[in-house]
């Protein structure tokens, strides 16, 4: 059975930041870059990036047969850094995974495109736990039916 097209992209998005990542911080190695929201960070975990499917959209075409449809899907990319220097982690990390990203925008010709949709950033009170959401959109036109 073949995944679902949510899944395989973000894996796609996944390995390209595997893949240049720990040249920028070597603490960011492929066990720290997770495709699920709700993976358990602790300190010694962290720097971390969380990559997960914010929403799907799935829009018929009027006048395509047998039924192709326009899917389009917003994935949030999630770093998240602790500490005394988790600040300037996360603004090093977010300029990286921008660049990372923008570098192919189809992710192997995989979706007709992304591109950056918008960033938060967010710290608790404290001020010792800073995470930055990318929310990265995408589009793919996929005959399902």
């Amino acid at each position: 059975m073949s995944k679902p097209p949510r899944t395989v992209i973000r894996e796609a998005v996944a390995q390209r930041l595997a893949a240049h990542l720990p040249a920028v911080d070597a603490r960011i190695t492929p066990q720290r870059i997770h495709v699920h929201r709700a993976t358990p960070l602790a300190s010694g975990r962290l720097p971390a990036i969380l990559i997960y499917a914010q929403q799907e959209r799935i829009e018929e075409q009027p006048h395509a047969d047998p039924g192709l449809r326009y899917r389009k899907l917003d994935v949030a990319v999630d770093i998240v850094a602790g500490g005394a220097t988790a600040a300037d982690d996360v603004d090093t990390l977010a300029q990286a995974v921008e660049a990372i990203l923008d570098q192919d925008e189809t992710l192997g010709r995989l979706v007709e495109g992304t591109r950056l949709l918008r960033i938060e950033i967010d710290q608790d009170g404290l001020c010792n736990l800073f995470s930055v959401n990318f929310r990265l959109g995408g589009h793919d036109n996929r005959v399902t039916g």
